[in-house]
This record gives structure tokens, C-alpha cells and sequence, in this order.
């Protein structure tokens, strides 16, 4: 999958969420979709520990392996918090954190990702606030999320 092709991977990522957002959820569970030459796989992956990521992970790598995955993206709602130059604490750890959702895509050379922040109504339904300009469509080097493919 060429470059220009990841990015409408993304684009096309990012509509299905605003699709499914717009069901009224309050909360969207981590989903991998991944391209095969001849398929769609939808993959949700509704961990609820760092425990639970570091088991699922080995057998996603091995079902994309099996499938013949040229490409995924991988959708999640996450911890996000400024950084700070000497402190290593997880966003999740921190005070100054917020929500938000992450949208990966790679072809197992380059991975673009965007971040949103999430938008809670009076009901807690969530919607897809502004789009980060920093994580726009930026670049991700590495990642655990994003070396499934090697």
C-alpha cells in the first residue's frame, strides 16, 4: 500500500468512527481494521489492562500473519497529557491528562496517525472533538501498536 493510499486508509478510518460515534456510545473499544488482498477484518479488541495488551498482541500479530495483512489501522480511546521535559509519568498517571481517540495506519513501513480530543455530552455519549494539529496525519516511528505487521 503506497503512501497516498495510507492516508485514504485513515480518511476512510476516521469516517467509520464518526459513523459509529454517531449511534450514541459512551464508549468505543479499541478495533483493528485490517486489509488482506481480498478482505476486511474487523478486529475489536476490547482489553482492559496493560496485561491483557502484552497476551492479545502475539496472537494479533500471528492472525495478521495467517490473514496475509498488507495494512491496518488501529482505533482507541486514550490517555493524552502535555509533555514536560523530565517527567516520565504515563498520561494516565498524570492530573493535566484528557481523552482522547487515536487513529493509526500502517502498511508495515510508514504509520500516519491522528488524535482527537473526545467530547462527553450531559448523557456521557462521546463525539469526536478537534483534531490534534500536532498528530495530524503526523508520522509515527514506533510503537508496539504499529509493528504488527513485521
Amino acid at each position: 500500500m503506497a503512501r497516498v493510499e495510507l492516508k485514504t486508509f485513515l480518511d476512510r478510518t476516521e469516517k467509520s468512527v464518526r459513523q459509529i460515534l454517531s449511534q450514541k456510545t459512551k464508549m468505543l473499544a479499541s478495533v483493528f481494521i485490517a486489509e488482506t488482498p481480498t478482505n476486511i477484518l474487523i478486529i475489536a479488541t476490547p482489553w482492559a489492562n496493560e496485561e491483557q495488551k502484552q497476551q492479545y498482541l502475539p496472537v494479533l500479530r500471528q492472525v495478521f500473519k495467517k490473514e496475509g495483512v498488507t495494512a491496518y489501522a488501529m482505533v482507541s480511546e486514550a490517555w493524552v497529557a502535555p509533555q514536560i521535559v523530565g517527567d516520565s509519568r504515563a498520561p494516565s498517571d498524570r492530573d493535566d491528562r484528557s481523552e482522547a481517540i487515536v487513529i493509526l495506519a500502517t502498511d508495515g513501513i510508514d504509520c500516519i496517525g491522528r488524535q482527537f480530543e473526545i467530547i462527553r455530552d450531559d448523557e456521557g455519549f462521546i463525539s469526536l472533538g478537534q483534531r490534534d494539529p500536532k498528530a495530524d496525519d503526523s508520522d509515527i516511528r514506533e510503537g508496539r501498536m504499529t509493528e504488527l505487521l513485521s
